[in-house]
């Protein structure tokens, strides 16, 4: 992928790891299968995308974005495998931002709340008491973690890296 885009537009500035699985997973559930499903997408899907583009990125102004989720510092019942994998996310995101400094690439994180997308929860009792909590009282929409992700894939974010950056509509999981 990386490769395909090199080649086409030659060269690579940004890159947004917004792939990612949702699985809430009960303990009783909780197997290597499970644990992998998660990990494989979320945690080293990331590092390894990061790794075949970070040869590309420009010194002095690349830019990553990692897409974490504001569930990286809750709890809940059957989240064990997804929260965890979100965690760690952020931890990577924080330790890139300090190896890749000298280079002058920012690595930062966006954490969205839940977003009205095909991988949010279809339960409209699950959204209702979501919204209920949240103190801009609705789910969040795509354009909500797009502006965030733009400005930091800008210049004007060139002094910001290492950050986890919440759009989440106020609410704190």
């Amino acid at each position: 992928m990386v490769a395909d885009v090199v080649a086409k537009f030659g060269r690579l500035d940004i890159l947004v790891n917004n792939a990612g699985a949702f699985e809430m997973t009960p303990l009783a559930e909780v197997d290597r299968a499970a644990v992998r499903r998660i990990y494989d997408l979320n945690v080293f899907g990331l590092l390894s995308v990061t790794r075949a583009a970070l040869p590309h990125l420009p010194d002095g102004r690349g830019r990553i974005i990692n897409v974490s989720s504001i569930v990286a510092k809750g709890a809940a019942a059957a989240g064990s495998v997804y929260f965890s994998s979100k965690a760690a996310v952020d931890a990577i995101t924080r330790s890139l931002a300090a190896e890749l400094g000298p280079r002058g690439i920012t690595v930062n994180a966006i954490a969205p709340g839940l977003t009205d997308t095909d991988m949010a929860p279809k339960d409209e009792q699950f959204r209702t008491a979501y919204i209920a909590q949240t103190p801009l009282g609705r789910l969040g929409d795509p354009r909500d973690i797009a502006g965030p992700v733009a400005f930091l894939a800008s210049e004007e974010a060139r002094w910001v890296t290492g950050e986890i950056l919440a759009s989440s509509g106020g609410l704190r999981a």
